[in-house]
């Protein structure tokens, strides 16, 4: 079994998408059901959409 940060269970995967479009047309794929099927029962899924932002001095869009 692998950890995360600080033997933390919390594992992220992303994804970048080109448009609203896009992820909406991934969501509508008769095959992404049974690929989160896959996964064992106790997995936990949400989806949430953040967008890129400059923050001067940081890092730059």
């Amino acid at each position: 079994m692998t950890s995360g940060i600080a033997s933390s269970r919390v594992f992220i995967s992303y994804q970048v998408f080109g448009s609203a479009e896009a992820i909406r047309q991934q969501y509508n794929n008769p095959e992404f059901p049974s690929k989160l099927a896959k996964y064992p029962s106790s997995i936990m899924t949400s989806s949430h959409i953040f967008k890129k932002v400059a923050v001067p001095g940081i890092c730059v869009e």
